[in-house]
């Protein structure tokens, strides 16, 4: 596979949160927002080929994750760490932010308190709710 890794994309003024809205959430457009998990590179083009298949699908109901994925996942930690992964033990969330207040509401009552370890990826802090409500206002009077 050819890397992709030395060509960045510029995505501003494609109603991108990490770069069209700055200047609402630090004041200033000339800031370098330095994201983790929204990276300017362009998809790989096996990726990019998927999507246009399914696309010209033109139906995009609800779908279900095939066995494939699973077995998938099963190998790649076998591989890598030598780790039985069962079937069963898997389980799909939307995000990494909707599984973590997932989590703390399946584990926590009312009143506990959690241990939050900084530097932190600042949605871990507040309740998923607020930050989509927090984007939805910003791009809203963008």
């Amino acid at each position: 596979m050819k890397q992709i890794f030395d060509k960045g994309i510029d995505r501003r003024n494609t109603n991108c949160i990490k770069w069209d809205i700055n200047h609402l959430v630090f004041g200033e457009k000339d800031v370098l927002p330095m994201w983790v998990a929204d990276m300017d590179f362009e998809a790989p083009e096996v990726v990019k080929e998927a999507l246009q298949k399914r696309v010209a699908h033109g139906a995009y109901g609800y779908t279900l994750h095939p066995q494939s994925l699973k077995d998938a996942i099963i190998n790649w930690e076998y591989s890598r760490y030598s780790w039985k992964v069962k079937s069963d033990w898997i389980s799909f969330s939307p995000g990494i932010v909707p599984a973590v207040n997932f989590f703390v509401d399946c584990f926590t009552e009312e009143g506990d308190g959690i241990v939050i370890q900084t530097p932190i990826y600042y949605p871990f802090r507040v309740n998923t709710f607020f930050v989509l409500l927090f984007i939805n206002f910003l791009i809203k009077f963008h």
